[in-house]
């Protein structure tokens, strides 16, 4: 049974250094290798457009409403609920509720 175990492990730490020695490869940032070339050949230079002066003007999305929301429940109630749920967990967890581990 020790023998399947460490077999185990060896086949499991085997997997883990090629995984990591194939990511290592694949993203080492060296020179063009004609091996590296051919993951490259569908992308194209970035272009970079500011239109820093007179561009169209930048459009986006209105920010969200200032404040936090919390529907039909006012903020004293969530506050006072939220406070009784922490100290019932806290008494829950010290009857054991939650477990002993």
């Amino acid at each position: 049974m020790a023998r399947s175990a460490s077999l185990l492990f060896a086949c499991a730490v085997a997997a883990v250094a090629a995984l990591t020695l194939g990511s290592a490869v694949l993203s080492f940032v060296g020179g063009a290798s004609p091996a590296s070339t051919g993951l490259r050949a569908g992308q194209r230079a970035p272009a970079v457009d500011m239109h820093f002066f007179g561009g169209p003007p930048v459009t986006t999305t209105p920010p969200p409403p200032a404040g936090f929301s919390l529907g039909d429940v006012g903020g004293n109630n969530y506050v006072i609920s939220i406070t009784i749920l922490f100290f019932g967990s806290v008494l829950a967890n010290a009857n054991g509720f939650f477990g002993p581990w």
